[in-house]
């Protein structure tokens, strides 16, 4: 399917932003820097969707891998990605899984709302899920989440030989709650800007 101008300007301008963020960091003494890419690599699914946000987290990693220094700290090439922080890079496709999906959940719970209180077998208001959809988007969210820690603490094993327990105590325990909200909050924001921009189409 071709993308609109409007899509291809939103994607390169999510792509700008996974970039800009992620020089935002912090070093640990573990090797893995506290940066606001989690959050970045969030809002672009759940403000893109599925498909496009895919395609600018897919973007995003290939920039850096082929020499553009976007990673943090300004690092780029290969090495970064395949190095012993790189799994959490390459597992941010599966945290723009889980959260797209789940903005897929509750778009077509929405959706569904909509249709019913416009036939008149529903007098709840429009765009109000309820707790089991809410549960499914952020168990969904999170699970995309913890695989793409998964993929970080694997790769930090395999390439520095580490043990499973002390790796996951040093690079991935400390940063979850962090990024936990850092889900959250890319949800709200993602939601009100394009609250906003439809407002601002229909009017």
């Amino acid at each position: 399917m071709k993308k609109t101008a409007a899509e291809i300007a939103k994607i390169a301008i999510c792509v700008c932003i996974i970039a800009v963020l992620s020089q935002i960091s912090i070093p640990f003494p573990s090797g893995v820097p506290l940066t606001f890419q989690t959050f970045a690599v969030a809002f672009c699914a759940w403000f893109l969707g599925l498909k496009n946000g895919m395609i600018a987290c897919l973007c995003y990693l290939a920039a850096g891998a082929c020499g553009v220094p976007v990673f943090a700290g300004f690092n780029a090439g290969i090495g970064a990605i395949l190095g012993p922080t790189g799994g959490f890079l390459w597992g941010f496709i599966l945290l723009v899984a889980g959260c797209g999906i789940a903005n897929i959940i509750e778009r077509r719970k929405i959706a569904a709302l909509s249709n019913e209180i416009d036939k008149g077998k529903s007098d709840s208001h429009k765009g109000k899920i309820g707790a089991g959809t809410l549960l499914a988007v952020w168990s969904v969210s999170f699970a995309g989440l913890l695989l793409c820690h998964a993929c970080g603490v694997l790769n930090y094993c395999f390439v520095t030989g580490a043990e499973a327990v002390p790796a996951i105590l040093s690079v991935s325990l400390p940063f979850l709650p962090k990024d936990m909200l850092s889900v959250i909050g890319a949800y709200y924001l993602a939601k009100a800007l394009n609250s906003r921009m439809r407002r601002v189409r229909a009017a």
